[in-house]
């Protein structure tokens, strides 16, 4: 790399790095070492070999529950699997958890996994189907048949991109099986998406425009609006009347557009090469651009991934990282269709134009949990924008949602869909990072309704309450995963209640109760939370240069619970917070500190509560009033309030 491209690089990430201010995700913390909590915890602090060494332990102890050493024993796979890449040590581990006979359906899944990650289709459609077999809920029944849909789904693709036929009988059951799976959760993101490639496989264009609609979350009757406008209704005229495959030339490059521009990419890719494998698209340069960029964001994911397998080993290499990227970057950069020839590349430019060409968003840099180089990338598929008011203080601030990440950086890559970086902001607006629409939140529908979930839920609660009583006798930053779990289960089944009585049943009733779970999330968590920030670096400029980050952060949660939709919940979610060192986990240390002087001071007025109990194991006795007024008199904003 020349001089001159390294010191344009240097400057970019200056600039790039300072974008991600405030990244957010839930962290649950463990309860004492050598349990699976504790695992849980090291897991979440990226702390690879102190996992193992909890592990060895657990699996040392011989009175250890058989649920307790074949989680131990599966989480063991997992690593060996995902992290050391030694799939034979993975499927060893796994038959020693399965002969405990305990966490059997968790024991296929995981098999599964491993399975169609290394080509074994055939074995991870078996594992799916024993898996769909032990399932006791709806939300392992869902999962399980997604998983074996999945491996219908690589498979296929995996023979279209070696040049051979796919098992057409296969994945027309696969779409069966997803078609029955979306009729009891309309809206998943995760069934939907699969859907979709399966029907363009096989040319079902009617479904393939449902399973589109219902990763979206969108209706005839409700259509999108901004960014996916323009391809909803390209789609809309493609897709419904399509049979077989399109008609005509027309009709495909329409189909390419349509999926390109709701961020499919390589979907469009695939229906290059299985209708139109001799055509380069030479004479349309937007699509031949489209299918160029889907190629190169495969090979940034695949060493995106690549090196932070090597980074949890401890084989850091940032500048071969970077490297490797800026080739792939660059070689597409002098490929790209230009009216008068490619620009001068640098990292900054070819950020630039990937964000106007193809609502890309590039961070090459450091997260709030990870200072090392990752890459955040991702593409945008929605922006609100609204005016924020809390207590006569108004700024404008925006919401970008961003989805079909190439690379969600290398905290996310570890934890293995345990928890995700949740975004980034800045002093006027805030990026959040999630698939599909409200449909990731029927976790929260399965909680209160699905027998099996429900009893799985209220023993992780009682298994915790106990402990954690004691706990916070010694110390407030005590881990509260048990009384933070009962309180998301109190407001989850109020919120259901208020849907029921509203009339709405069946899928109604799910659709409704997933669509109010993601307002809520949206309501409080982006405009409320990142909105406070605005507020305060807009109107307290230098206030906001004084401030350390855990101050800003609490102010910031005391209004994502003073002007949330619902503040029981709100605060449910942040006790279940960790307290660390973190900006974020000191705030939430003050935030409880604040809920127990209020409790103190107006113990009269709540009900049932017990004096020989510390106050704040009993917060779940508090009203959605009570709460409100907890942080109203606690906010130092609310006692500057503007007059109107």
């Amino acid at each position: 790399m020349s001089k001159k491209r390294t010191l344009a690089v240097g400057a970019a990430l200056v600039v790039l790095i300072a974008i991600g201010l405030c990244a957010h995700l839930t962290v649950f913390q463990a309860e004492p070492p050598a349990n699976i909590d504790a695992v849980a915890k090291s897991f979440l602090s990226l702390d690879l070999k102190g996992t193992e060494r909890i592990l060895h332990r657990i699996l040392a102890e011989s009175e250890a529950p058989p649920e307790s050493r074949a989680e131990a024993l599966i989480t063991q796979a997992r690593i060996a699997w995902k992290f050391y890449q030694e799939p034979d040590r993975a499927r060893e581990l796994l038959g020693q958890a399965a002969e405990l006979k305990a966490k059997e359906y968790e024991v296929q899944t995981m098999l599964s996994r491993v399975e169609r990650e290394s080509g074994g289709f055939e074995q991870a459609l078996a594992s799916a189907d024993r898996a769909s077999d032990l399932a006791t809920s709806q939300r392992q029944w869902v999962d399980s048949r997604s998983l074996w849909a999945q491996a219908v789904w690589e498979q296929a693709r995996a023979r279209v991109e070696e040049d051979q036929p796919f098992d057409a009988n296969l994945v027309e059951e696969g779409v069966t099986v997803l078609t029955e799976v979306l009729q009891k959760v309309p809206g998943h993101p995760g069934p939907s998406r699969i859907l979709l490639a399966l029907t363009l496989l096989t040319g079902d264009g009617e479904t393939a425009w449902l399973a589109w609609k219902s990763y979206f979350n969108v209706t005839d009757g409700d259509p999108p609006e901004g960014i996916l406008t323009g391809p909803y209704e390209l789609l809309a005229d493609v897709l419904p009347r399509w049979r077989g495959g399109p008609s005509n030339r027309q009709e495909g490059i329409s189909l390419i557009r349509g999926l390109g521009d709701s961020r499919f990419y390589g979907y469009g890719r695939l229906i290059s090469r299985l209708f139109f494998e001799d055509d380069s698209f030479e004479d349309v340069p937007d699509v031949r651009d489209r299918l160029l960029y889907a190629d190169t964001i495969e090979a940034f994911g695949e060493i995106a991934e690549d090196y932070y397998r090597k980074l949890a080993l401890g084989e850091k290499d940032e500048a071969a990282f970077e490297n490797a990227l800026l080739e792939k970057a660059e070689r597409l950069w002098s490929a790209l269709s230009f009216m008068v020839g490619p620009p001068e590349f640098s990292l900054q430019t070819f950020s630039t134009e990937m964000k106007t060409r193809f609502g890309a968003h590039i961070i090459l840099g450091g997260t709030g949990n990870y200072r090392g180089k990752v890459l955040l990338m991702g593409h945008l598929v929605e922006r609100q924008t609204r005016t924020v008011e809390q207590y006569g203080y108004e700024s404008e601030f925006s919401h970008l949602r961003y989805d079909m990440m190439v690379s969600n950086g290398y905290s996310s890559w570890f934890w293995d869909g345990t928890a995700a970086i949740g975004g980034w902001a800045t002093a006027d607006e805030m990026a959040s990072i999630g698939s599909g629409g409200a449909g990731k939140f029927y976790k929260m529908w399965w909680q209160v309704t699905e027998d099996a979930e429900r009893e799985k839920t209220q023993q992780y609660i009682a298994d915790r309450l106990e402990s954690e009583e004691q706990a916070i006798r010694k110390s407030l930053s005590a881990p509260l995963n048990g009384l933070g779990r009962r309180m998301q289960f109190r407001g989850s089944e109020a919120m259901l209640d208020e849907l029921k009585a509203s009339g709405l049943e069946g899928d109604a009733l799910a659709l409704a109760f997933v669509r109010r779970y993601d307002r809520f999330h949206v309501a409080k968590h982006i405009f409320a939370h990142e909105g406070r920030h605005s507020i305060d670096q807009k109107f307290f400029p230098d206030d906001w240069k004084r401030w350390k980050g855990p101050e800003k952060e609490f102010r910031a949660k005391l209004s994502e619970i003073v002007f949330s939709s619902d503040p029981y919940l709100s605060l449910a979610n942040l006790l279940a917070q960790a307290v660390n060192r973190s900006q974020h986990g000191k705030a939430n240390l003050k935030i409880r500190q604040t809920l127990v002087n209020w409790m103190k001071t107006h113990q009269d007025e709540i009900q049932n509560l017990d004096s020989d109990k510390p106050l704040l194991v009993q917060a779940h006795l508090l009203t959605p009033d009570q709460i409100r007024r907890c942080f109203t008199d606690a906010d130092p904003l609310a006692k500057r309030a503007k007059q109107p």
